[in-house]
Formats: structure tokens, sequence, C-alpha cells
């Protein structure tokens, strides 16, 4: 069970990531066309 926690927070903390840097080229691609 504590194995299962742990990968699935890293697993949740890999998807944040992941969100952030998606987000931050939406906004630079978004700057670079306006």
């Amino acid at each position: 069970m504590r194995t299962f926690f742990s990968q699935q927070r890293w697993t949740l903390l890999k998807f944040y990531f992941v969100a952030s840097y998606l987000i931050l080229i939406e906004e630079l691609v978004r700057a670079a066309v306006h």
C-alpha cells in the first residue's frame, strides 16, 4: 500500500510538471503570435 501511494504521488507530480510545461509553451506561443 505504501508503494502504491508513492507511485501514485510520483505520477501526479509528473502530470503536474507536464501540465505546467504545456501551459508555459502555450503562453509563449500566444505571446509570439500577439
